[in-house]
């Protein structure tokens, strides 16, 4: 379990280092800006061990951008999305908040849908026990793969399935990790 986790964390630390290293690379030749690109609703639910644990957000998606345009990398965009939340099983509810990059592929960017994203992001939980289960901390990690489909246009509606994991990666004695499976839809601005 110590072995899988110590990816885990280096997953975190390479995706935010990738990030920052686009959004410095060369900047005489563009002017890196965040532009708005997307905002949806997420609903998860987890089985396993801590299954009856739902976990609902709002997201608001950037994309890095060079002074509002697109960043020439074909069929891939690479930004930051924020998210705040809460989880919930039986009375127990409390807020989440994540901070993290996410990085979109669009695949078949002409015909307009299939896309897939991968995300993960350092995340608050404002209560550890849920109905009996514990998550171990106030500080977890949150990663996210979702596949999707949105308009070929760029803007408007999308919609996706997906898995995502919180974890607190071992930085608590107590770590039971939950895997949850769910959807996204939401309303892409460009």
């Amino acid at each position: 379990m110590r072995r899988c986790t110590l990816r885990y964390r280096e997953l975190v630390v390479l995706s935010t280092a990738i990030i920052l290293s686009i959004a410095a690379t060369d900047a005489r030749a563009y002017h890196p800006t965040w532009a708005p690109d997307a905002y949806a609703l997420r609903y998860f639910s987890a089985g396993g061990q801590l299954e009856g644990l739902k976990h609902a957000a709002f997201a608001a998606r950037y994309e890095l951008s060079d002074e509002g345009e697109r960043l020439a990398v074909p069929r891939l965009r690479i930004g930051a999305q924020v998210s705040v939340g809460t989880l919930w099983k039986g009375g127990s509810d409390g807020v989440t908040v994540a901070l993290g990059p996410i990085v979109q592929w669009d695949v078949l960017p002409r015909a307009g849908g299939l896309y897939l994203d991968i995300g993960a992001a350092p995340t608050y939980l404002g209560r550890t026990r849920y109905d009996g289960a514990d998550l171990g901390g106030h500080l977890a990690f949150t990663l996210h793969a979702v596949i999707g489909w949105q308009p070929a246009s760029g803007s408007g509606p999308f919609v996706g399935i997906g898995a995502q994991h919180i974890s607190n990666a071992n930085i608590y004695e107590h770590n039971p990790g939950a895997n949850f499976i769910g959807a996204v839809v939401g309303w892409r601005l460009r």
